[in-house]
């Protein structure tokens, strides 16, 4: 038979065929030739007989009509039918009728296949089985299919990551697996990403049009991850962080412009510097007391986390308004470090107005709290003021064993429930050496060559009972050491 199905392919192949179908040989099934029904299985056929015997064999003056099956095997399907009239005598029983049909077995295609020619082809949308007898619906890859495997392969390695908005309180991000060059997406039509945790503070800078950047440096941890699940978390840790209605994977900045913004200009691509943060400016003017005065100025321009700091000054001739020496010195620190000495200074605020870093904490055990600043001082500032309130504030059962029990002095464990006190003093025996036990020494004869010997084993009995004694000794002083001893 299979080399019929090999030929008739065969044939079907060098001939041609109306529409590229896969080819399947026929299967062994079962067939109702009274009713012409026919199934791969044998369940399969009897639910169709029975189905058919329901809609077919009711009278039109029957109310109701239910099939009660006898049995359902290889040769045949075995049946009675019993219902209700219509009409005046709705509810009386119809006596049972009993029918069967034939059943026998015969090739025939597999589902979702026609047949064509001496053999099967499969229906349009299905495709051939591993098994090679069956039509079955082709298989969707997953778009992610491997991807933990690629996260896993990234496991503490740093990436830099970027993002719309000015996200204060991003812990961690969702980035998209790539290549060893880190500008190919790995698997672009996959909506999860590698996780990575934010290693440093956030980056912020404004782009021409306005808009706000978040970027910075995350290490991946091994694992994926959802960007709505990581957008969630981000919103927990941190009040002020404000989660996006679609959230996506955070974009791998280009390595060809990691600190900038792809622009054009006269026709040609660059890579244009963020806008920097609005500087600071000041502006000192000294009469010297010799006819000069000396106009001291201060600059300050921040960028890519970096503070630029340029001090110039001028003495200036009095009479003439001649400059008579002049000098000018930059000097480079990070913004970090410059913001932690001039907090107040307009590079050192973000978008709000509001000084970076500055945390605020409030709230009341009725109306919640609120935290602005360090996600994780945040998180356990929160927990800290949350039991704080269970325990003294809000009524619990925790509250109430506590305020009943926060005075309490000398012995308190005799309302404990379940609490007993048990005596040891009757519970080891030291009245003798063997106490109620016995010696289990006896005394042997030993019969040899026509001479009689007795072992007196039983002499050591008073020997052994001393064994009882030391061990009956070292529990009690163990016991003392417990109570007492023991710190």
């Amino acid at each position: 038979m299979r080399r019929l199905f090999v030929l008739a392919a065969f044939v079907l192949g060098c001939f041609g065929s109306s529409a590229a179908h896969a080819l399947v040989p026929k299967v062994s099934g079962y067939y109702a030739p009274q009713l012409q029904l026919s199934s791969p299985t044998l369940p399969g056929l009897c639910a169709a007989l029975s189905a058919h015997a329901e809609a077919a064999l009711r009278p039109s003056t029957w109310f109701s009509i239910q099939i009660h099956t006898v049995s359902c095997k290889e040769t045949s399907f075995n049946f009675y039918r019993t219902g209700t009239y219509a009409g005046g005598n709705v509810g009386g029983n119809f006596a049972p009728h009993a029918y069967f049909y034939t059943i026998s077995s015969q090739l025939m295609c597999p589902a979702n296949s026609h047949e064509s020619s001496l053999t099967c082809a499969c229906d349009e949308g299905f495709e051939e089985g591993d098994d090679g007898q069956s039509c079955v619906a082709p298989k969707v890859e997953d778009p992610c299919e491997h991807l933990a495997e690629a996260c896993s392969g990234s496991e503490g390695k740093a990436k830099r990551y970027s993002m719309p908005g000015y996200k204060v309180g991003v812990s961690i991000v969702c980035l998209p697996a790539t290549d060893v060059s880190g500008s190919i997406a790995m698997f672009p039509n996959c909506n999860k990403g590698c996780m990575g945790v934010v290693s440093g503070s956030n980056e912020f800078n404004r782009k021409a049009n306005g808009e706000w950047v978040t970027f910075g440096s995350a290490k991946g941890n091994g694992s994926t991850c959802d960007p709505a699940i990581i957008d969630d978390l981000n919103a927990e840790k941190d009040s002020t962080y404000v989660p996006e209605e679609e959230p996506k994977l955070a974009e791998t900045p280009d390595s060809t412009c990691l600190n900038g913004q792809k622009g054009t200009v006269g026709g040609v691509t660059v890579c244009l510097p963020f806008s920097a943060s609005s500087g600071v400016t000041e502006t000192e003017t000294k009469d010297n007391g010799d006819g000069t005065k000396t106009n001291s100025k201060t600059e300050v321009k921040c960028e890519n986390g970096k503070c630029e700091i340029t001090k110039s000054s001028s003495t200036i001739n009095n009479t003439t308004n001649n400059t008579v020496s002049s000098s000018s010195t930059t000097t480079t620190v990070d913004k970090a470090d410059y913001c932690s000495k001039n907090k107040t200074a307009g590079v050192c605020k973000n978008e709000q107005g509001e000084e970076e870093g500055k945390g605020k904490f409030g709230g009341s055990c009725s109306g919640g709290f609120t935290c602005e600043g360090d996600a994780l001082q945040c998180a356990i500032a929160k927990e800290q003021h949350k039991r704080s309130c269970e325990l003294h504030v809000n009524e619990s059962p925790e509250s109430k064993l506590y305020e009943a029990s926060k005075g309490k002095t000398g012995k308190v464990t005799d309302d404990l429930p379940g609490n007993e006190t048990i005596a040891l003093t009757n519970r080891i025996d030291t009245s003798s050496a063997l106490g109620a036990g016995y010696c289990p020494l006896r005394d042997i004869n030993v019969d040899m060559f026509g001479y009689s010997k007795v072992l007196p084993l039983s002499d050591h009995c008073e020997k052994i009972g001393y064994v009882k004694i030391f061990f009956v000794s070292f529990c009690l002083l163990l016991g003392l050491w417990i109570v007492f001893g023991r710190r």
